[in-house]
């Protein structure tokens, strides 16, 4: 790294005394993160073929063109919100294993303190069809639902410059509300988020004792112990038991070309289902040769009361195609965890859709 970078890095913890002859900067504000900074104003938010910004068109992603002496159409920048609680060793692991089997050299992964938490940084480089390329991931580790995962994307001969400009603007980076923010605790992950919803209109009544809705529970029940408890699994019908060992159940459908697993655990006794399921999908890294296409879902909660999170991969191995869809269920201090794998490159939609629409009518319950 030349000194430009090396310089770029440093102002990045500092002020420097604004130019009076520089132009008038332009402030970047996302409230869902609580976050704005100012950066130039030759710095533009993508449009879409109806004109709206990709801000808007697309759900917590903003991607902004910089300009460069290096490429005729600029260099990249991407924001996204990202859901992340593990500890930062399990994030580095994940972009480090992620790069290797896209066939991307990893040059250096470091972290740095910014508005007194770390920025969990990766510098990756690989070559495009528009030449070679360079490329920094960050992640703002504060202890926030949605954190800021940024990608800075540059031709390599000019890069230094970029990410010069790029640490440049973020030394304005702030918080909305003026309160700093405070590092994330994976020991001690926070609730899941509440939505919000607008405010009801005057001519809406309010019920303050209404009654929260009713699950809707699939058919087919195994009864299971988990940590000296007795617990309900419901699965629907098109789904039938192959093995059921302890925690461990398996099941299988017509409409998946491989069984589906699930292990159970308390997260009063184990470690939690979002650390759980990152390691798992780490491990499993290791199946692929190469991953074409990997599929992060938002959590959600499903009409049986159940938190899904899931992972989808789709690459291949020495054999041929190769594809996973990994996901945990939470309810209360119990979740499971899901497994399932295929390699019938014809039936891969198929399957994701198939397991996915399971997940979403699985739940486990106390037993009364």
């Amino acid at each position: 790294m030349n000194t430009v970078a090396i310089a770029a890095l440093v102002v990045l913890l500092g002020r420097q005394t604004p130019d009076p002859q520089a132009p008038k900067l332009v402030t970047f504000n996302d409230p869902k993160l609580g976050l704005l900074f100012d950066h130039p104003p030759t710095w533009t938010i993508q449009k879409n073929k109806k004109g709206h910004s990709s801000s808007k068109s697309e759900k917590g992603l903003t991607v902004m063109t910089l300009p460069t002496a290096g490429s005729p159409t600029g260099a990249t920048l991407e924001i996204f919100h990202a859901q992340f609680a593990s500890t930062p060793e399990i994030w580095q692991t994940v972009q480090l294993r992620s790069n290797e089997q896209l066939h991307r050299t990893v040059e250096r992964q470091w972290q740095q303190d910014i508005l007194g938490v770390p920025l969990l940084l990766t510098r990756i480089s690989y070559t495009e069809k528009t030449g070679p390329t360079t490329t920094v991931t960050g992640l703002l580790y504060t202890r926030t639902h949605e954190k800021l995962l940024f990608r800075l994307i540059g031709p390599t001969n000019d890069f230094d410059n970029v990410q010069y400009a790029f640490t440049t603007a973020m030394q304005t980076l702030r918080t909305v509300d003026g309160v700093m923010p405070v590092e994330e605790d994976p020991n001690h992950p926070l609730p899941p988020a509440k939505k919000t919803d607008p405010l009801p209109s005057a001519r809406v009544p309010i019920v303050p004792d209404a009654k929260p809705p009713k699950l809707v529970l699939a058919k087919n029940v195994q009864n299971l112990v988990i940590s000296t408890k007795n617990f309900v699994f419901h699965y629907p019908e098109d789904w039938t038991l192959v093995s059921a060992h302890g925690t461990t159940i398996t099941l299988k459908s017509e409409d998946a070309t491989a069984p589906v697993t699930f292990t159970f655990s308390s997260s009063l006794d184990s470690d939690s289902p979002a650390n759980v399921l990152l390691n798992l999908t780490i491990q499993e890294l290791s199946l692929f040769d190469s991953v074409a296409e990997r599929v992060d879902s938002p959590s959600l909660t499903s009409k049986a009361g159940c938190t899904i999170a899931s992972i989808w991969r789709l690459g291949k191995d020495s054999k041929g195609p190769l594809y996973s869809l990994d996901a945990s269920g939470q309810q209360g201090d119990y979740y499971f965890i899901a497994s399932f794998k295929g390699t019938s490159k014809d039936a891969a939609a198929d399957d994701q859709k198939a397991v996915l629409d399971l997940l979403k009518t699985v739940s486990l319950l106390p037993k009364s």
